[in-house]
């Protein structure tokens, strides 16, 4: 008797989809959960966010796994909340060694950053990577040296701010906190931003919450989370094509 062949997969074409990453996933996950679905291995991204991150991933598919090198360097948006007074090693709050500074509220104002910004956040910057990162430094991640406790020297880069806005500053809380929108260039570090704005207080600081809103002329609101898509036949239904990215 011969054995029984197992039924063939739906073809999936090639293209791009965009999802709206939830907290506590990885960029890995929302990867394999599509690998799983659909038993392809070749589906990248478009570039990692941390796991207490959300926002917006594009994900393709097939041979337009090849358009991923346009995607990552697309312009990004984000909207992010950071707390002023206290910081961690790893610059958000996931870290495991913090410190704190003394906050005086009267020191605090919307006109001092808003001046900040305009003279320091504007245009083409340097900005120092978290050493909890993958960035290498001969031949190592920043995160391996980091976890090691070994010092190194993390050289700036430059990136560039389209716009940094201010959309409320919150003082009605046990430490102040922050929440802004930001247009930049791929390769800025969110995080970096948050401390290096908190230095313009003169205080320590951390990256609360971060929600990537846009990547080049996707949206999030136009995304989906993994689990709306839960066959093969609704995964092709919200493919796009990956036609006049440039």
């Amino acid at each position: 008797m011969m054995p029984l062949s197992k039924p063939a997969l739906p073809a999936i074409p090639s293209g791009l989809l965009l999802i709206n990453k939830p907290r506590g996933w990885r960029s890995f996950d929302v990867v394999r959960y599509f690998q799983h679905m659909t038993s392809m291995k070749k589906i990248g991204h478009s570039g990692t966010l941390d796991e207490a991150a959300t926002g917006l991933m594009v994900l393709a598919f097939g041979k337009d796994t090849s358009s991923l090198s346009t995607l990552i360097n697309y312009p990004k948006s984000y909207l992010f909340r950071m707390v002023l007074g206290s910081a961690s090693d790893t610059l958000d709050t996931q870290g495991s060694k913090w410190t704190w500074s003394k906050v005086c509220l009267e020191d605090i104002s919307e006109e001092h950053l808003k001046h900040c910004i305009k003279d320091k956040f504007t245009g083409t910057i340097d900005q120092i990577p978290p050493i909890f990162s993958c960035l290498k430094k001969d031949g190592k991640r920043l995160h391996e040296y980091a976890r090691k406790g070994q010092d190194v020297s993390i050289e700036p880069r430059k990136i560039t701010l389209h716009s940094l806005r201010l959309i409320a500053l919150i003082k009605q809380s046990y430490y102040p906190q922050l929440v802004l929108e930001v247009h930049c260039s791929s390769g800025t570090y969110i995080r970096s931003l948050a401390r290096d704005l908190g230095a313009c207080f003169g205080l320590k600081s951390h990256l609360a919450d971060l929600c990537r809103c846009s990547i080049g002329p996707f949206h999030f609101s136009q995304a989906l989370p993994p689990r709306a898509i839960k066959s093969i036949t609704e995964l092709k239904q919200s493919l796009i094509s990956s036609q006049g990215l440039s």
